[in-house]
């Protein structure tokens, strides 16, 4: 009788002891699905907040158009605030120390109302008209000026890819001779639609696997308008810009430029932030803020009429990103667009361009 009573506590015992398991499992499982589910709700806020911040650089760009009638890189939008180095000697504690991060604009989500605990919004807002339009590649002088920076080879794969389609309605387009891929005939609305076009990385200027990102993104842009931001433009824009149109040998395409950089930054102060613009280039109303030791009139006695068809003030196009992310999380989430900002708050869509990801 005692050794059958064993046997039943020995067989309770493992009764227990697989329930115990089999408990610990579930368990564990349920737990997993909680996080689970927590981390797609997270994404799924993530996403929100992105495109959130999206509309927000908006709102920032339309009131920012209102404020003034130029754009200048001290304005609320620019990302990039690095002082150029002068051509004269200065005190090594006047120039701050480089840095891409100035000009992004954060914002912080506290938790509650839904949300599981705090979160930040970073916008970088990028003047598209600071750079070459890539959608006039095929026009003079945008040409010359892409030639100048990239060579002739890159500039003429990029213009047969948006070139417009020869062939007849209905006909269908065939691999242009030499390149090996149907062109796109259209106009390029992102960068990353570059690497589409076989051959384009090799044909830059420089060797890197990543030649292409890091030799073009800071100077093609998106804007279909053939005048640069006088502005906002990088220094080796202006030069290419500039030797298009300055025919005096004795003229330095890049030492003018150099002076219009110069100027912006007022290097005769401690630059801690762009404070000089040009307000207008129009003929009847030739402006600065700041000190340009003559340099307009230089301008105006180079180039003449070719300033105002070269050149402006204000810009309209604009490429956002905004990046969301959660306190002490991996999760996170990115849109990039590119803008229209005269269209912000009109009948027709500002969004060109819209792609989101992690």
């Amino acid at each position: 009788m005692s050794r059958r009573r064993g046997s039943l506590l020995l067989v309770a015992l493992w009764l227990v002891a697989v329930l115990a398991m089999l408990s610990i499992a579930v368990a564990h499982r349920e737990a997993l699905e909680i996080r689970l589910v927590r981390s797609q709700i997270e994404a799924a806020q993530a996403r929100a907040l992105a495109r959130g911040g999206v509309r927000y650089a908006m709102a920032l760009l339309r009131a920012d158009a209102g404020r003034d009638q130029f754009d200048g890189l001290g304005d609320i939008w620019s990302v990039d605030q690095t002082p150029p180095p002068s051509s004269t000697p200065r005190p090594p504690d006047s120039t701050p120390p480089p840095s891409t991060e100035v000009g992004a604009l954060t914002v912080v989500i506290p938790a509650g109302d839904g949300m599981s605990r705090e979160a930040s919004i970073t916008l970088r807002m990028v003047d598209e008209e600071r750079k070459l339009p890539i959608n006039r590649i095929g026009e003079k002088p945008v040409a010359d000026m892409f030639q100048s920076l990239f060579g002739a080879e890159a500039t003429k794969l990029i213009a047969n890819y948006i070139a417009p389609s020869t062939a007849p309605p209905g006909g269908g387009d065939e691999p242009l001779p030499g390149l090996h891929y149907v062109p796109k005939h259209g106009p390029i609305a992102v960068l990353e639609e570059l690497f589409d076009i076989p051959g384009l990385a090799e044909a830059l200027p420089t060797s890197p696997p990543d030649a292409l990102r890091a030799s073009a993104s800071p100077y093609l842009g998106s804007g279909d308008k053939s005048h640069i931001n006088i502005n906002t433009a990088d220094e080796k824009i202006l030069a290419a810009a500039l030797s298009t149109v300055v025919l005096d040998p004795s003229v330095s395409p890049a030492s003018l430029a150099r002076r219009i950089v110069e100027f912006r930054w007022d290097l005769t102060d401690p630059p801690t932030e762009q404070k000089n613009a040009f307000v207008s280039l129009n003929e009847n109303d030739r402006r600065a803020i700041g000190n340009d030791n003559g340099l307009l009139s230089d301008l105006v006695n180079l180039i003449g009429p070719s300033l105002t068809g070269l050149f402006t003030t204000q810009s309209s196009i604009f490429s956002v990103t905004s990046q969301a992310r959660f306190a002490g999380s991996l999760l996170g989430a990115q849109v990039t667009a590119v803008i229209d900002r005269t269209n912000i708050g009109g009948k027709d869509s500002p969004i060109r361009a819209w792609r989101e990801g992690l």
